[in-house]
C-alpha cells in the first residue's frame, strides 16, 4: 500500500460483527480469512469500508502521499538516497514507501538491511 491508512475502531467492531454472523458481505469467512497466502487486513478492512460502509469515517485523495521505490531495483546506497530525495522533493510527499517485491525468489537480492537502515536515518534523523 502506498497510502497511510488508518483503522477506524468503529469500523473495526462492524468489520468484526460481519465476520461472526457470517453477514451477506462474507458468505463463509473461513474462505475471506483462511486464505493466508494471499490475505491482506488491509485490503480486507479496504474493502469492508468502502462497499460495506460507504466510506464511512474515511475519505480518498487521489494523491500519493507515500510513493512506492521497489527496493528490488535499487542497486546500491547511492540510487536508494537519491530516489528518496527525489520523491521527497515533491512537497506533498510525505514518505516513500520501501516495497519488497518477489521476497520469495531466490534470484532477488536485496540491498542490506542495515544499508537501508543507515540511509533512512541520515535523511530523516540526522537531517
Amino acid at each position: 500500500m502506498s497510502h497511510p491508512i488508518i483503522f477506524v475502531r468503529d469500523n473495526i467492531n462492524k468489520l468484526l460483527c460481519a465476520i461472526k454472523n457470517n453477514g451477506t458481505f462474507f458468505n463463509n469467512w473461513k474462505n475471506i480469512l483462511g486464505n493466508t497466502y494471499r490475505f491482506s487486513e488491509y485490503y480486507l478492512y479496504g474493502i469492508f469500508s468502502d462497499y460495506v460502509l460507504n466510506l464511512e469515517n474515511h475519505y480518498i485523495i487521489d494523491q500519493h502521499l507515500f510513493p512506492m521505490i521497489d527496493i528490488r531495483n535499487v542497486t546500491d546506497e547511492t540510487m536508494l538516497e537519491e530516489s528518496i530525495h527525489q520523491i521527497m522533493s515533491n512537497p506533498l510527499c510525505l514518505g516513500v514507501w520501501l516495497q519488497k517485491s518477489k521476497r520469495n525468489a531466490s534470484e532477488t537480492h536485496y540491498l542490506n538491511y542495515n544499508v537501508i537502515d543507515s540511509i533512512v536515518k541520515k535523511i530523516w534523523v540526522e537531517g
